[in-house]
């Protein structure tokens, strides 16, 4: 006997007008769960049908946590497929940005940092990093993890091999 089991993926993409610019891609498969907001770098496409290797980790990871759906949202909005470190913050992420990343943890149960170390060692990113993390987003220091390396407590990107297919998530803030 066959038994036939139906999911949906439901999608939502938010851009700026000239699709230059994603603030936000918002997935859901079951909404019963929990829902995590998921910090990454920067979109690599605005097609929600398109899910790009990141976008297809960060959804299996979270379903075998035990959410039901996400907010990916990105330190930088400007898409495409690698960050140019030579732009202003203004050029990289567009003003609304910062905006749908707060609006996005209000929502969320758990708020996932996953740009690993990109910017390390660049001044005008760090300082970036370190107002949304500690201006921007101290209100929800409480629920606030990173996906980290399986042996030290270093963040990492969903893409990195060694977490890949299973994330440990560890606290920000004690």
């Amino acid at each position: 006997m066959s038994e036939i089991n139906r999911w949906s993926l439901r999608c939502e993409n938010v851009t700026n007008s000239e699709g230059t610019h994603r603030y936000i891609l918002r997935m859901e498969w079951d909404k019963t769960k929990k829902r995590a907001t998921v910090l990454l770098i920067q979109p690599v496409n605005a097609n929600p049908v398109e899910l790009d290797t990141t976008t297809v980790n960060v959804i299996n990871n979270l379903s075998r946590l035990g959410y039901g759906g996400c907010d990916i949202v990105n330190l930088f909005s400007l898409i495409g497929s690698k960050v140019d470190m030579k732009k202003s913050i203004p050029e990289l992420s567009h003003e609304n940005n910062l905006g749908y990343i707060e609006r996005s943890c209000v929502k969320s149960d758990t708020v996932i940092i996953g740009y690993g170390t990109v910017g390390e060692g660049v001044r005008k990113i760090m300082d970036y990093q370190h107002e949304l993390l500690h201006e921007r987003l101290e209100p929800f220091k409480d629920k606030m993890y990173m996906i980290c390396d399986p042996y030290i407590d270093k963040g990492l990107h969903p893409l990195c091999p060694r977490i890949k297919h299973s994330w440990r998530l560890v606290k920000m803030f004690e």
